[in-house]
């Protein structure tokens, strides 16, 4: 045989070496395990889902999707436009269906998570002696079993169940991240070159797509830019077979152009009035909230202890953290590319995210804030412990009998999360919100004016009013928001009688905040001047027509003045009388689903909680020095049941009572 020959016939033995024959997964099992991938999430999310509005940014969302409008920056185009096709269900209230949007994605998104991790399982393992050794039916079911296991920790984590059983944006953007890892997993798998080009294409589409979904989605763009560097460098330099994948990128971000169009019809609501170039481009970079004050003393280092002390273990057992190293490292050594992907995708997911949010720790309510920003790291996280899971139950080259039971137990301890977080997270009796707006519905008086500083007060308001239709007559002012001149433009639209009123005032707000809201030299001083007098037109322009005006925090002594807030058990009523109005009961005020202690309570309900035990409390101090000891135990009795026995305010009450009843 000539020496060419042999190097041909060596060549061809080398090839058969080297080549990768994939299992193909179209069997009947397969579909059962998609199908189990998305429904065993999918019930459990609806068995637990929010049956209306909720607190947090709920309403604001709902309404915007209901009825096409901007919610708060960066606008959410993707969010508003299928909440909207959500909204048309025939089935359940307004809010319970744009809830079931966010079960329905997220479902699906653990779907195409199974799909994604079987991918990943089969290029790190198909090289190892337990995928030579075994048949191929027992490789396809135990890693149908790891892959699904994976997906379920993903899908039970708590944060992602959390956002997965009310109306947020975390559904649309999970789905998004879920169809990048499987776009991107089949586009590094394919050999043919037509293939591999349509597959980067649907990557780069989805990364523009998932830019308009969630802020933090922006991490992909240098996540897919360093991995072409280290593992496609020819890829970058070839202007033709980029052009496409960049027209995709761009067609992704299409729905960027809802919202000025969506601005145009002036809905309910209309954050930051997009209809301009300014304004858009404000709107999608969230210029609000840059300009925010938000510093506090917390570093980078500060966060991402926070996320492995507090928010990693707080997703499931402890115990199960433990395969996450296991999965780096056996991905670092049986699939570089895979590995300088993974390593990507959590370096901008925690400590570079970190970095990006580190001004936001210094409370709780900004940990809250900051914790949703880390969901996209729960993926790979879920992928690293599935990994863990693989390689610790195929390093001993096990039987089939042992490897089957292993692949139910990792399923099982996958399904664990949901006794874990169940109790915590059953929203199915939440009422919370509903509860606080029927109150004020049902004892603010006609025509009424509210101030609100706080989105879980305003929120749940929006989706009663412009949703359900429910309380019109009452004008809801953001105290806030009034800051802002678009918000002030949105009032001229929804309420010009009213606005007409303060013409003088609002004009000399909005000449003071222009210079500010352009970048330029303003004077802060002035804002403040006008932005006060702003207010207190507001005030008079009712009170002189015989109309109340409200409260739910307690406002700055320019705008109080000489006059007191009455507390009126939903609300702080506006009174220039020092004395109770004692026709004022508490029958029109429910507090009883707060204090049932069968429903789950968060944080929200938690803090609404407080609200009702401060106007029960305080309205018992009035009632306590005008004399009548009776009603105002009473009242103090039920400020302990809304703060908790063991509350500071609650403590102070029962020294109250002591002396009160000491001196009966």
């Amino acid at each position: 045989m000539s020496k060419t020959a042999k190097k041909i016939k060596d060549k061809i033995v080398i090839n058969k070496i080297e080549a990768i024959i994939y299992p193909t997964h179209q069997s009947f099992v397969f579909k059962i395990f998609l199908l189990i991938a998305f429904l065993f999430p999918f019930v459990v999310y609806v068995l637990t889902l929010a049956p209306t509005v909720t607190l947090e940014d709920s309403g604001e969302l709902i309404t915007a999707a209901y009825t096409l409008g901007v919610p708060h920056e960066p606008g959410y185009p993707l969010f508003a436009m299928l909440g909207k096709i959500f909204t048309l269900f025939p089935f359940g209230n307004i809010a319970y269906r744009v809830n079931l949007m966010s079960a329905f994605l997220n479902a699906l998104a653990a779907l195409f998570i199974f799909r994604s991790f079987l991918l990943i399982l089969e290029d790190i393992f198909i090289r190892t002696k337990f995928w030579k050794e075994q048949t191929t039916k027992n490789i396809k079911i135990f890693s149908y079993c790891i892959a699904l296991s994976g997906s379920l920790f993903w899908a039970f984590a708590n944060k992602i169940w959390e956002q997965s059983i009310i109306a947020e944006v975390y559904g649309v953007n999970d789905l998004l991240l879920a169809l990048f890892l499987y776009f991107f997993m089949r586009w590094r798998r394919q050999t043919d070159e037509l293939k591999r080009r349509i597959f980067f294409n649907y990557v780069c589409l989805i990364t523009g797509f998932a830019l308009t979904a969630h802020t933090t989605s922006a991490m992909l763009i240098p996540i897919l830019g360093v991995y072409l560097i280290i593992n496609e460098r020819k890829l970058l330099f070839d202007f033709k077979k980029l052009l496409k994948p960049i027209l995709s990128f761009f067609a992704g971000l299409l729905p960027w152009l809802y919202l000025p169009f969506a601005s145009l019809a002036n809905p309910p609501i209309d954050w930051g009035n997009p209809e301009n170039i300014l304004n858009f481009f404000r709107v999608i970079t969230r210029h609000q909230y840059q300009s925010q004050d938000v510093s506090t003393n917390a570093s980078g280092s500060d966060i991402f202890s926070f996320y492995f002390k507090e928010l990693l273990p707080d997703q499931w057992y402890v115990l199960f953290l433990i395969f996450i190293p296991f999965g780096l490292y056996i991905i670092y050594k049986n699939a570089k590319p895979i590995f300088h992907f993974v390593l990507l995708f959590l370096l901008m997911s925690i400590p570079v995210l970190s970095y990006m949010t580190r001004d936001f720790l210094g409370n709780v309510e900004n940990q809250s804030l900051v914790s949703v920003f880390y969901i996209p790291s729960y993926i790979m996280m879920s992928l690293l412990i599935c990994v863990g899971m693989f390689y610790l139950v195929t390093a001993i080259m096990p039987k089939k009998l042992f490897m089957y039971i292993c692949a139910c137990v990792a399923i099982i301890a996958a399904s664990s999360s949901i006794l874990k977080n169940y109790k915590s997270l059953d929203m199915h009796k939440y009422y919370f919100a509903k509860t606080y707006a029927d109150n004020i519905f049902n004892t603010l008086p006609q025509n009424s004016l509210l101030f609100i500083n706080w989105d879980p007060f305003g929120f749940p308001l929006n989706y009663y009013q412009f949703v359900e239709k429910k309380r019109r007559d009452i004008l809801v002012l953001d105290e806030l928001l009034l800051k802002r001149s678009w918000y002030i433009e949105w009032l001229r639209n929804y309420y010009p009688d009213f606005m007409q009123l303060s013409k003088v005032e609002v004009e000399g707000f909005l000449f003071a905040v222009a210079p500010f809201e352009a970048g330029e030299t303003y004077d802060g001083n002035l804002i403040q001047q006008k932005y006060i007098g702003m207010i207190n037109s507001f005030i008079d322009n009712k009170t002189k027509v015989g109309r109340s005006v409200y409260f739910t925090y307690f406002p700055v002594k320019d705008i109080l003045r000489n006059n007191n807030l009455e507390p009126q058990f939903s609300a702080y009523k506006y009174t220039k009388s020092s004395s109770l109005d004692s026709t004022i009961t508490d029958q029109n005020v429910n507090v009883k689903t707060f204090l049932d202690p069968k429903i789950t309570h968060d944080r929200m309900a938690n803090y609404l909680m407080d609200y009702y035990g401060n106007q029960y409390g305080s309205r018992a101090e009035y009632i306590e020095k005008s004399g009548d000891h009776v009603k105002c135990i009473a009242l103090y009795q039920k400020a302990i049941q809304l703060f908790g026995p063991f509350n500071k305010k609650s403590m102070y009450i029962k020294r109250r009572l002591q002396q009160i009843n000491q001196n009966l």
